[in-house]
């Protein structure tokens, strides 16, 4: 499910900036993605209602691109960009029930799809949940993607790292959009490793943090004894449970 945002006005704001903006209607709580083209170099910065995001220079071959969630109503959105004097060329928002599925990704990257636990039967046990975020001042979405690892699981060795996340990134702020699979793989192929994972976003988020000068993910590995380190929301413990459970079976 879809809607546009409609009637876009341009004015000068303070602080030198310029502000195109718009209202639209998201019919459910959903994603409003919100892209512009046509800024490269310029300071840009995007609102959503009364909340401004983190302004940053757009890098060149980049499209300005954020998506945030929202609640059902009207919302007001626009882009503001100041340091040059041309205007975007295209600016879109719309309203998505969910953000792009892992299905249609993994459609789009099968060479992803080929390496990613979820995909092997054997090895491992997918739990039924996703968890779908954005850092803020990230430009892509993040999913997280549980698993058991059943040989682990198996050898009932203490701290042995059963439940693992992997990271899928989505980013459409590039052309061509680029999808990216971080996983502990170390074998090469379509995916990078999870502490480039963390360089990008840096810490506190997916539990990131360097360790004798390298990148390392908390939140990759978790063993049974780190129960208290998950998500807390009732829907993915019960979902991680589900999938020992199974593994077990």
């Amino acid at each position: 499910m879809t809607s546009e945002a409609s009637g876009w006005n341009t004015f000068p704001a303070e602080d030198g900036w310029t502000e195109c903006s718009a209202a639209i209607f998201a019919p459910r709580a959903g994603l409003i993605e919100l892209i512009a083209t046509g800024l490269q170099g310029a300071e840009v910065q995007f609102r959503l209602d009364e909340s401004l995001s983190r302004a940053y220079v757009l890098p060149a071959r980049r499209n300005a691109y954020t998506s945030r969630p929202v609640l059902q109503g009207r919302h007001r959105v626009a882009v503001r960009w100041r340091g040059v004097a041309r205007s975007p060329s295209k600016i879109e928002a719309r309203f998505l029930y969910l953000s792009r599925t892992l299905q249609e990704i993994e459609r789009d990257a099968p060479d992803v799809a080929a390496v990613m636990k979820k995909n092997n039967r054997v090895g491992f046990e997918t739990c039924d949940v996703i968890i779908l975020s954005q850092p803020p001042g990230a430009t892509c979405q993040v999913y997280g993607i549980f698993a058991i690892d059943k040989a682990a699981l198996a050898s009932g060795r203490p701290r042995a790292p059963v439940i693992k996340q992997d990271f899928l990134v989505n980013d459409r702020s590039v052309q061509p959009p680029q999808t990216t699979y971080y996983t502990g793989l170390r074998s090469p192929g379509p995916h990078q490793s999870i502490e480039a994972f963390c360089r990008p976003f840096g810490a506190p988020h997916y539990g990131c943090e360097v360790v004798a000068g390298k990148w390392r993910c908390r939140d990759h590995h978790y063993s049974l004894d780190e129960w208290d380190r998950l998500p807390v929301e009732p829907e993915i413990r019960a979902a991680i449970s589900s999938a020992i459970a199974r593994a077990r079976g």
